[in-house]
């Protein structure tokens, strides 16, 4: 689809390079302009929806989700919720947005960040951000970053 628009572009605007010189039509300008602003805007949203699925790539597949009597079950990603608690061990990935309840490590992000950020009770933490050398007891908070992720 996108060599065909490209190949529309790049034919309309030969076909007003010739005419440009011969007549003065001022409409053609719109109508090239309108088709390169669609073929911009394809391209930008499919390297966005690329980037999408990168990141949903990072989510770790399984969650160690903490039970009401201390047991721990290992869940899908796709079965987490807002509410539960889950253990992030070291080294791994935080699977959603929460709360730190108990531990503390540090947090690696994703965004490029020079030194990884302290984080300890009560603190907030990121999905897709790698946990540092402790182990954290963290309260999924945000349901909605969830859904980003598996669309």
């Amino acid at each position: 689809m996108m060599t065909l628009t490209a190949i529309v572009i790049t034919t309309a605007y030969m076909y007003i390079g010739v005419l440009c010189f011969r007549i003065r039509r001022r409409n053609i300008f719109l109508e090239i302009s309108k088709l390169l602003g669609y073929w911009i805007e394809m391209r930008s949203v499919m390297g966005a929806s690329h980037a999408l699925e990168e990141l949903a790539k990072l989510m770790p597949t399984d969650v160690h989700k903490l039970m009401l009597y201390g047991s721990l079950i290992d869940i899908l990603f796709g079965e987490l919720k807002a509410g539960n608690i889950v253990i992030v061990k070291p080294d791994e990935k935080v699977p959603a947005d929460g709360i730190i309840l108990d531990g503390e490590s540090y947090e690696s992000m994703l965004t490029g960040e020079s030194k990884p950020v302290s984080k300890k009770e009560n603190d907030l933490v990121i999905g897709g951000s790698i946990n540092g050398e402790g182990l954290l007891k963290v309260k999924v908070k945000n349901k909605e970053k969830i859904h980003i992720f598996l669309r």
